[in-house]
């Protein structure tokens, strides 16, 4: 499988996860650059370490349907223009569900919008998460998100957001944007910083490949 296309000293966090009769596994993904103020140079297996430990802490065993287990996270870092480093988080920083409640189906999504200061639909970007964070029962007939379960999964990624962006015990983190179309007929890949990331209350449609 190719790796992903990325910026010289950026990355690509891949987010994994499988559900219980599936055999393939769902992922979403988060570009990663330094912080505006500079830092050390990215690190795979300490970036993959890093992320999956955030999202374990905010996103934990009680807030995950039991049929769903969050595997990790894989780092992608572009060293130099031809070399990347990739690894895995250690298998011990897993998530599995504890919440014995149902979750919406399968094929549905939780949809985060990536916002950034930057207006046009160039600087928006989408994560689509499993169904696992909210239960069937908190979905209206329209896939829309109770407000209850709606507020606490968004101050959820609230929480993990600041946590990247601080540092909350590792480096800190920009999550970026990471572009691949041309802009003015040259062809821009400039990450764009990402601000917020920011739950949509409707269900998505989760396609062949989470992203």
């Amino acid at each position: 499988m190719p790796m992903p296309s990325i910026p010289v000293g950026f990355a690509q966090v891949k987010f994994e996860f499988t559900v219980t009769g599936v055999t393939r596994a769902m992922c979403t993904t988060l570009g990663i650059g330094r912080p505006s103020s500079g830092g050390d140079a990215l690190v795979a297996h300490d970036l993959a370490n890093d992320m999956a430990a955030h999202w374990a802490k905010f996103f934990p065993a009680p807030s995950t349907t039991n049929a769903y287990r969050f595997n990790g996270c894989t780092a992608a870092v572009q060293e130099m223009a031809d070399s990347q480093d990739v690894a895995h988080s250690d298998a011990s920083i897993f998530v599995a569900g504890g919440l014995g409640q149902k979750s919406p189906p399968i094929n549905s999504a939780i949809l985060v919008e990536k916002h950034t200061s930057k207006g046009g639909k160039r600087y928006r970007g989408r994560m689509y998460l499993p169904p696992c964070y909210i239960t069937a029962n908190a979905t209206g007939s329209a896939g829309e998100i109770d407000g209850a379960e709606f507020a606490a999964t968004q101050i959820k990624l609230n929480n993990f957001f600041e946590a990247v962006v601080e540092g909350d015990g590792t480096k800190p983190y920009q999550p970026v944007l990471l572009h691949n179309q041309k802009e003015g007929g040259e062809v821009s890949y400039i990450p764009t910083e990402i601000t917020a990331l920011v739950l949509d209350r409707q269900l998505a449609t989760q396609r062949k490949r989470m992203r």
